[in-house]
């Protein structure tokens, strides 16, 4: 069992969040946006193909050890519980990039929604309650995983899952704070859903598009359609986000919360180290 759990802490600090971002894009993930190397900022930094490898790999995180138990040590629960918190550990405090870890979110995820699915909902349940209450995701965070202990006592009656849930939480708050609350960075959209979630599954509600991927005039002019031209063509040009007509027509609807969709999109997209030029109208 001990030979296991140092292979899964081992296996828990392979940082796939940053290789994955770092493959794809370039980037140090832990320089970047929220700069937490886990699976949200992997979306933000490297997109959806950096994003989704990095679930994989994090999921598998709880899923190897869960299968190891199985098939060495007969599907005993104690055994599980051991070898997912050695990857967890792994995870947070990971010997290849100098304790920069995440917060091991994805196998806790994992973990109860096959061990104790009823208290996955239930956390659910109170975060989003909390959210509700307080309006403070960074608040909500907390309340959640300082209940994740006793939900888990409650729901299972089980002494190790209850253990379990209780080291998971000291690991967390040790790990977590305001800076790395990833909901409360990015602000959250009119529809409850943080805007790096509705840009990978909602992409034509967004106001601001990347250059390259407006396909219509209708959506930005003419004249961002020649700057898209040249890029397409190869030619060198800085990298560019159009807003479209649709904000502005929403806006002379008498919506204005599009104002606050919109800062809440540039603020995601830009980052405060690097100097940007705003224009009218994209020229070449």
């Amino acid at each position: 069992q001990i030979l296991f759990m140092l292979l899964f802490y081992v296996y828990g600090s392979i940082p796939f969040a940053f290789i994955f971002a770092y493959i794809t894009k370039g980037e140090r993930i832990y320089e970047k946006r929220t700069k937490n190397v886990g699976v949200a900022n992997a979306f933000l930094v490297g997109g959806l193909t950096a994003g989704f490898l990095t679930v994989a790999g994090e999921s598998s995180k709880a899923l190897f050890p869960l299968l190891i138990a199985r098939y060495f040590f007969n599907n005993d629960l104690t055994t599980s519980l051991i070898l997912i918190l050695s990857a967890s550990l792994g995870t947070s405090f990971p010997i290849f990039l100098k304790g920069k870890g995440g917060m091991g979110s994805t196998i806790l995820i994992w973990t109860l929604l096959i061990l104790a699915p009823l208290s996955a909902f239930v956390l659910a349940a109170v975060w989003g309650l909390s959210f509700k209450i307080t309006g403070d995701s960074y608040r909500s965070s907390l309340i959640q995983n300082f209940s994740l202990p006793v939900v888990l006592f409650i729901t299972t009656a089980s002494i190790p899952l209850s253990l379990f849930g209780l080291l998971k939480s000291v690991i967390f708050i040790t790990r977590f704070d305001r800076t790395r609350d990833e909901i409360a960075r990015l602000s959250l959209g009119k529809n409850g859903m943080p805007i790096s979630a509705r840009k990978a599954i909602f992409p034509s509600r967004n106001y601001i598009v990347n250059l390259a991927d407006a396909k219509q005039d209708s959506q930005t002019g003419k004249r961002a359609t020649s700057l898209r031209f040249l890029v397409k063509n190869g030619f060198r040009v800085p990298k560019s986000h159009v807003c479209g007509f649709a904000a502005y027509e929403q806006y002379l609807q008498g919506k204005k919360e599009v104002l606050g969709d919109l800062r809440r999109e540039i603020e995601l997209l830009t980052d405060t180290n690097i100097p940007y030029s705003v224009v009218p109208s994209p020229s070449i």
